[in-house]
């Protein structure tokens, strides 16, 4: 018999094996494997600038959540906490800010522009 007939012959018997693993066995193990992988996505809201005013004028969140300031305004304007805690530049028209909200409180902020614009976060 030849050399090379011979390695078909195992090859033939061994490799239904490898392809019943790679059909049956791996998926469930690559599943497993893929959903470890599964990052949290991080909670993210959106307060609107608009007509000298935020909107919503007070929201309400969990820990751990980025609010993300939109200006649609046709001028800058700035989201400042009363306490000091965060305060972002002039945010141009168009322009955002973000902040993450780390610790349960009531939070609440101005325009440094514009004091009569006033809001609160409320974090759960």
């Amino acid at each position: 018999m030849r050399k090379g007939y011979a390695e078909l012959r195992v090859w033939f018997f061994i490799a239904p094996f490898f392809l019943w693993i790679s059909l049956f066995a791996y998926d469930g193990v690559y599943a497993d494997y893929k959903k470890d992988l599964t990052l949290p996505t991080p909670d993210v809201q959106h307060v609107t600038i608009e007509n000298h005013a935020f909107t919503p004028q007070t929201i309400t969140i969990s820990v751990n959540t980025t609010v993300t300031w939109v200006n649609k305004d046709d001028m800058k304007h700035t989201v400042t906490s009363e306490t000091g805690l965060f305060s972002s530049d002039g945010i141009p028209p168009g322009g955002t800010y973000d902040y993450q909200f780390k610790t349960a409180g009531v939070y609440k902020y101005h325009c440094k522009y514009h004091e009569q614009m006033i809001a609160t976060v409320v974090v759960q």
